[in-house]
């Protein structure tokens, strides 16, 4: 139970579709969540947030927001 911090640049997409992570039902009984159209589950990224500092104990959040125009 410490906090360690990962040094390890991360790449992510900036269209990011959760329909492969998602399960479509047809059992009526199922959540109405896993059912929804796949253009809902399908999302932009407009905003980070990094954390820079030498540990997990210490250093400073900065939040980045893309403009959409």
């Amino acid at each position: 139970m410490e906090r360690k911090k990962s040094k390890h640049n991360v790449i992510f997409p900036k269209v990011l579709d959760m329909n492969r992570f998602l399960q479509v039902s047809q059992d009526e009984g199922a959540a109405r969540s896993l059912t929804l159209p796949k253009e809902e589950n399908i999302y932009e990224l407009r905003g980070i947030l990094v954390h820079k500092g030498p540990s997990a104990y210490h250093g400073h959040y900065k939040a980045m927001v893309f403009d959409v125009e």
